[in-house]
Parts: C-alpha cells; sequence; structure tokens
C-alpha cells in the first residue's frame, strides 16, 4: 500500500484490510472483486490484483509463507527489488538495499547526487551507494531509520536539515544547496482525456455498472459505462435499454487527475424501468448505494453514487 501512497493515507485502509484478510490463507482465499472492494479509493489498483495473485501463488508453491530471499520475492506479481529488500530487512533482519523514493532523496543530498536521478546510470549509482552504506547488522533499524529520514526530515520541500543526524557529512547541506537536489527533471503539462459516462438508474434507486478489464485504469473495478463519444453512447443506450436516449446536455462533469494524465467525464443520466434482461456481455450489476462496499469501484464512481442517491 505504501507504494505510490503516504503513510497518512494508507493507514485506513490498511487497517480494514488486515481485520479482513489477517493472513496469506484467507486473502488467497478470497477473490479479486472483495479484494478490489477493500482497496477501493486507495488508487493504483493494480498493487490490489498483484498482491491477491501473489497470495495465491504463496499458497501454492510456499505453504503459505512468504519466501526469505529477495529473488524469490522478486519473482511475485507487484514486488521489485526495493520491496523485496524492505520485506527482507524489515521483517527478517538480514541485508538487503532499498531504493524507495525517501531513500533516493536522502542519498542525492547527502551526496550532491546530479542529472536526472531516473536515468540507468543514476539507478545504477543509488543502488550501489545503498547498498554500500549498509550496516554490519540492525538491517531492520537502519532501513526503517533512512527511509523515516526521507519521511520527515529529509522532506521534498523545505527539509530539517538543522534537526537531520548525518547533516555535518550531507554535501547538498555543506554547499547550501538542499533546495537543488533532486535535481528537478522538466515536467510536461498533463494530457486531458474526455469522456462520457451512461449513469443508468432504477426506479427502486439502484444504478448500473460494468466491470472493467483488468488492463488500464481501474482495471477489475465496476464503473459506469463509458464512451469516447456522445454518439457512442446514445448507441448504447437505445441497444442495452431499450431507451432512445435524448440528445440534451450532460447532467455534470467529473474530474480527476491521475499521475499521467488528468481525466474529464461527461455524465449523462437515464431512468431505466426494468433491470432484467439486459443486452449484454461484460460482467454487470445493479447496485445501491449501501452495497457499494461489497465490490471494487473507483473513488469518483462511489462519490456520484452516493451524490445522486440522496
Amino acid at each position: 500500500m505504501l507504494q505510490q501512497t503516504q503513510v497518512s493515507s494508507a493507514i485506513p485502509y490498511f487497517n480494514k484490510f488486515m481485520d479482513r484478510f489477517p493472513s496469506i490463507e484467507s486473502l488467497a482465499a478470497s477473490n479479486q472483486d472483495e479484494v478490489l472492494s477493500y482497496w477501493s479509493g486507495l488508487g493504483y489498483y493494480a498493487r490490489a490484483r498483484n498482491i491477491y495473485k501473489a497470495a495465491k501463488i504463496v499458497k501454492k508453491e510456499y505453504s503459505s509463507i512468504l519466501p526469505s530471499s529477495t529473488a524469490e520475492l522478486e519473482m511475485l506479481p507487484g514486488i521489485g527489488k526495493s520491496t523485496a529488500g524492505a520485506i527482507i530487512a524489515l521483517s527478517l533482519n538480514k541485508r538487503a538495499p532499498i531504493l524507495d523514493g525517501n531513500v533516493k532523496r536522502v542519498l542525492s543530498r547527502y551526496y550532491r547526487i546530479q542529472g536526472d536521478l531516473k536515468s540507468h546510470s543514476s539507478i545504477k549509482n543509488l543502488w550501489d551507494l545503498s547498498e554500500e552504506l549498509l550496516p554490519k547488522g540492525n538491517y531492520d533499524i537502519f532501513t526503517q531509520g533512512i527511509m523515516d529520514l526521507g519521511a520527515t526530515v529529509c522532506k521534498r520541500s523545505q527539509p530539517s536539515c538543522s534537526l537531520c543526524p548525518v547533516n555535518n557529512k550531507c554535501l547538498a547541506y555543506k554547499h547550501n544547496e538542499t533546495s537543488l537536489f533532486p535535481n528537478k527533471s522538466l515536467t510536461k503539462p498533463k494530457p486531458k482525456k474526455e469522456f462520457f459516462w451512461l449513469v443508468a438508474i432504477s426506479k427502486d434507486n439502484q444504478f448500473y455498472l460494468e466491470k472493467r478489464h483488468n488492463k488500464g485504469i481501474w482495471g477489475g473495478l465496476f464503473s459506469f459505462m463509458e464512451f469516447s463519444t456522445k454518439r457512442e453512447l446514445e448507441t448504447a443506450c437505445k441497444n442495452k435499454f431499450q431507451i432512445r436516449f435524448f440528445k440534451k446536455k450532460p447532467t455534470k462533469k467529473i474530474q480527476h487527475s491521475f499521475s499521467h494524465f488528468n481525466l474529464e467525464a461527461n455524465i449523462m443520466a437515464i431512468e431505466v424501468n426494468h433491470i432484467s434482461n439486459i443486452n449484454s456481455n461484460i460482467e454487470h450489476t445493479w447496485i445501491r448505494q449501501e452495497e457499494l462496499q461489497s465490490i471494487g469501484v473507483p473513488a469518483p464512481v462511489r462519490k456520484l453514487i452516493i451524490e445522486m442517491s440522496k
């Protein structure tokens, strides 16, 4: 959960997730829809799909005992070199370097590393430095310490250098250049992708949702029907619900920001008399607001359903 997500945001999700899935066995015995339902709103849903896949592999191939080597851990879905190192160091107190975002920032300032940290040569250099810094023991304490140093002291902006326990050897601090590191790469403005969402609502306030493909944004989650154009939406409305869609302006717009683009969804709502006999070869459901916890639903979809249920 801490991949791409801050601790404060992950804690409530973590607590609910662990209450429901306290062991590898319980996670592996579940299903993807339920796992995604406990991840809804946290984003980056490939992580939820991967942790479910990994649990099934660990149960089948390792008798529900997590592998104890970085090489074996890296073979599991969703676990890269840094995550594997963190698991080994923190849970087993074994020697293993890590290189998450916080550690990269600490090392770039401490060693005053120039250039783009995403380049192949920089990544190799950072991994070498991360391994060289490992102590002769207490790997769990060191690993937690360097991550916390980056998260709480050597912050992205306005670092608390006067409180840093290693500021006497930090080259960026010595040259009064902490604000320059890591070197900032040029950021391009995010492109905007515009879609049309068809929100079908029954007379008893149930919403029609379809399950998205595992690949792409919100993979494996249930969402409204999505179309590139209004014409496509009108055709689907007629074919699926036998309703001729009246040409009118969208009810409202939903905006949501992803890491690589901004989403703008035009909402077109219809009322459906009968919810049976839906012409669809896609996994779908009719659901009420109070039942949303039972399936994985993107945060904007959940929010809109709650608003329209009032």
